[in-house]
C-alpha cells in the first residue's frame, strides 16, 4: 500500500524561503537515495506566509519507514528564531492523479 508522509511547519516568514531552499537542496537528494520514493508537494498557504505543508509519496511501508530518519532530522533542521513548529504524520494514499509528468509510484 502506498504511503504518504505530510509535514506541517509553522515558522517565521522570514525563515519561509530558507526551508523551501533546504528542502531542495537537502531534502529531495536524501529523499531520492531512499528507494520507493514517489515524490514531493511542498505547499504554502497565501494567506499565512509562515505555515508550510509537505506531502512526500512512498511506494509502501518499508519505503516510508526507511525514510522516517531522514525526515525527522531534515525537521530537526528548520530555520526560526524561535524554532518552528513541526508536525509529521503518516497517511495512506487512496487515490494518486498526477497527469502525464508526475511521480511514478509503481
Amino acid at each position: 500500500m502506498r504511503n504518504a508522509r505530510l509535514i506541517s511547519l509553522h515558522l517565521d516568514p522570514e525563515g519561509v524561503p530558507q526551508v523551501v531552499e533546504q528542502l531542495e537542496t537537502d531534502l529531495v537528494p536524501a529523499y531520492r537515495q531512499v528507494e520507493g520514493f514517489g515524490g514531493l508537494l511542498v505547499l504554502e498557504r497565501p494567506d499565512s506566509r509562515s505555515h508550510l505543508l509537505g506531502v512526500s509519496l512512498w511506494a509502501d511501508d518499508a519505503a516510508f519507514l526507511a525514510s522516517e530518519a531522514v525526515s525527522e532530522a531534515m525537521g530537526q533542521r528548520a530555520p526560526g528564531p524561535t524554532g518552528p513548529a513541526v508536525t509529521r504524520s503518516k497517511y495512506v494514499v487512496r487515490l494518486l492523479e498526477t497527469g502525464n509528468s508526475g511521480p511514478n509510484l509503481g
